[in-house]
């Protein structure tokens, strides 16, 4: 690790305490934390580096929101990468669904250990194929990299892809964001689970913009294969209201859904929410 992230990480650190202390809601501080953090940020030299993550090696991509993020601070989501070290026990069967460049994979790695199986479902080209060079990169012989879009049908689709944040591309149409598009495969859920013969899967996380409607609500059989789960809706960005009603009422029905704190939520927190929302679910099975 060079000088400079090493630098980067311990201001990231130092500013993460400061917020926690209260220190933002001095006048000026948040400008004075931004200026600083982008003068001794470190940058990708070329289309993408190495770095260290979860005691593994992670490439990442030039320009792209996330891997800027994991650079500079060396997280990113960390309440999800903490909930996945808490649910997941060694030996797991865990399947990241909308693994962008893997870190999370990488983190449902660590905590499934050797004997895990760990299968990572990424649509985008590109991304899966830096997951793809991070397996062969770390030697792991129990994660595999699926390119293609999960939902509730076969066939292919048009992924709009925000270069700038390839994390937030989607199947569904939005129309606020500059976008390219990338014909991409499209795997019906329950038959590919069957397929690869994965009857049983521990934890799961799923963020696929807007594509959790098609993933929970089309499919029969899903919510009866997994036991546990961190899913995000997407109602301000890609959903409906009557969408996101579906896709909560679904989840009520077969399992019980918390906030990541373990807060109780409510439907109509996330239908009315100005915001996306990251749930935990687990099965009543």
């Amino acid at each position: 690790m060079n000088m400079k992230r090493k630098a980067s990480l311990a201001f990231h650190a130092l500013s993460n305490f400061a917020g926690k202390a209260g220190c933002s809601k001095i006048p000026g501080a948040n400008f004075v934390n931004d200026y600083l953090s982008d003068l001794i940020s470190p940058t990708i030299d070329g289309e993408f580096t190495w770095i260290n993550y979860e005691g593994h090696q992670l490439k990442i991509a030039s320009g792209d929101h996330v891997s800027e993020r994991l650079l500079k601070s060396g997280a990113y989501e960390g309440t999800i990468a903490d909930l996945i070290h808490k649910k997941v026990n060694t030996g797991e069967t865990v399947v990241d669904i909308g693994a962008h460049i893997g870190h999370h994979t990488l983190s449902m790695r660590a905590a499934a250990g050797e004997t895990g199986t760990i299968s990572a479902y990424e649509p985008h080209p590109r991304n899966a194929q830096y997951i793809r060079d991070t397996i062969k990169r770390n030697e792991f012989q129990n994660v595999s990299v699926i390119e293609g879009a999960l939902s509730d049908t076969h066939g292919v689709g048009n992924l709009e892809v925000d270069e700038a944040n390839t994390g937030s591309s989607s199947l569904h149409t939005n129309t606020k964001k500059n976008h390219s598009i990338v014909e991409v495969n499209i795997l019906d859920a329950d038959e590919e689970f069957e397929s690869a013969g994965l009857s049983s899967i521990d934890f799961a996380k799923v963020d696929i913009q807007g594509g959790e409607f098609e993933l929970i609500v089309g499919n029969n059989a899903i919510l009866n294969t997994i036991g546990k789960m961190v899913i995000e809706i997407h109602p301000t960005s890609f959903l409906t209201p009557v969408q996101t009603k579906k896709v909560f009422e679904r989840l009520d029905k077969e399992g019980q859904i918390e906030s990541l704190s373990g807060q109780p939520i409510s439907k109509k927190d996330i239908i009315h929410s100005r915001n996306d929302v990251c749930l935990y679910w687990e099965s009543d099975g």
